[in-house]
C-alpha cells in the first residue's frame, strides 16, 4: 500500500500521510493502555502483558517507518508528537 502512496504523491504530502498515520496509531495504543489502567490494577499480570505487547507493537511501527524514512526524520517526527502530547496532557509519552 505504501508503494501506491509513494507513486501518487510528492515527498511533502507523503510525510504528512506518514505523520498522521503514525499519530493515529500512537493515540490508539495510548487509548488502549488507558482502558487497561481503568479496568486492571498496575500489578496485574494481564495488564503488564497487554502493555508490553502494545509497546512491542509501537516499536514495530517505528521499525516499519524506518524502512521508508531516515532515522533522523523518524526521531524528529516522534519528538514533535511527544511535545504536542505533553502540551495537551502534561504526561510522558510512550
Amino acid at each position: 500500500m505504501l508503494d501506491k502512496i509513494k507513486s501518487n504523491v510528492n515527498y511533502e504530502e507523503e510525510d504528512k500521510i506518514i505523520y498522521r498515520n503514525y499519530e493515529m496509531i500512537r493515540e490508539a495504543i495510548k487509548a488502549i493502555i488507558d482502558i487497561f489502567e481503568i479496568k486492571l490494577p498496575d500489578d496485574d499480570f494481564f495488564y503488564q502483558a497487554s502493555v508490553e505487547n502494545l509497546r512491542a507493537l509501537h516499536e514495530s511501527v517505528i521499525d516499519i517507518l524506518k524502512l521508508y524514512n531516515s532515522p533522523f526524520k523518524i526521531q524528529k517526527m516522534i519528538e514533535e508528537i511527544r511535545y504536542k502530547e505533553n502540551q495537551l496532557t502534561n504526561k510522558e509519552g510512550l
